[in-house]
């Protein structure tokens, strides 16, 4: 929808809303009664231009951004964006996570990487935040010493994506070839019991090569799998998996993603050739 039509959209509601319940004991009750009301009623012209005024405020402070974003004009939207933030040291949450996604859509890694390391200098509380998607970089960059040190730090917070951040950290564990640590605490995970289904089917996946040299590895894989297609069907699991992609990693792991479905629900011919 235009952000003009939003615009005008929201000040007819409003107005009207305002005739409607100013002007409605008129109409219901009466010129004396209506004169009543709004003796003891004065306040609600205020609130009303307060209202209005507050919410076209908003619409014309952030116009030139709703405009560019309006016209997919990522480039505008970066511009606007960087100027708000490193001139003039403004911005909230909202248009940090515009301003990634706009550094993504660019493919713009430096971006991303500048902005990580202002927010981290300047504004913890947004870097602490944002720091699934500032590690992004990191991540399409197979750096793998860089993941280990970025997210190690955080693993042990109470987050809402914890389990992201604890995944990417023994993904970069295995990365390195360090297998009896990525191992340990890919381990560790499933038994904590916080993650949801998209990662623990990573973490399956991730432990199913350490089967074949390690017993106890093998029957905790063997379990949770059968857990796992006895709680989902693969159709279920992938609107499960759907879910999780609200967040930027798990699209970008989407080949690992589908490669882990595969494995936990083989089809027929695949089957057929292991036996």
């Amino acid at each position: 929808m235009k952000f003009k039509i939003i615009f005008l959209f929201f000040n007819l509601v409003i107005v009207l809303s305002f005739f409607v319940v100013f002007f409605m004991p008129l109409f219901m009750l009466g010129h004396e009664y209506a004169a009543i009301f709004w003796r003891d009623s004065w306040y609600l012209p205020i609130i009303f231009f307060l209202i209005i005024g507050g919410i076209d405020s908003y619409f014309l402070l952030n116009w030139r951004l709703f405009r560019n974003l309006e016209d997919e004009n990522w480039d505008g939207v970066i511009a606007y964006l960087e100027d708000r933030l490193y001139q003039r040291g403004r911005i909230s949450g909202q248009k940090i996570r515009i301003l990634i996604n706009a550094y993504l859509l660019k493919n713009n890694m430096q971006g991303i990487d500048r902005l990580e390391s202002h927010l981290r200098e300047h504004y913890p509380r947004l870097h602490s935040r944002f720091l699934l998607s500032l590690g992004i970089p990191r991540l399409l960059r197979t750096d793998a010493e860089g993941l280990e040190f970025f997210f190690g730090p955080h693993r042990d917070e109470t987050r809402k994506d914890k389990e992201w951040i604890n995944f990417l950290y023994g993904f970069s564990l295995l990365m390195q070839v360090r297998r009896e640590e990525a191992m340990g605490h890919f381990v560790s995970m499933i038994h904590s019991g916080y993650v949801g289904p998209t990662v623990r089917l990573l973490l399956l996946y991730s432990l199913a090569p350490f089967t074949v040299e390690q017993d106890d590895v093998a029957s905790l894989v063997s379990a949770e799998s059968a857990e796992m297609k006895k709680r989902y069907s693969r159709p279920a699991l992938e609107k499960e998996i759907q879910r999780s992609r609200e967040q930027v990693v798990p699209v970008i792991l989407a080949k690992l993603t589908e490669d882990a479905l595969n494995w936990l629900y083989p089809s027929k011919q695949e089957i057929e050739k292991e036996a």
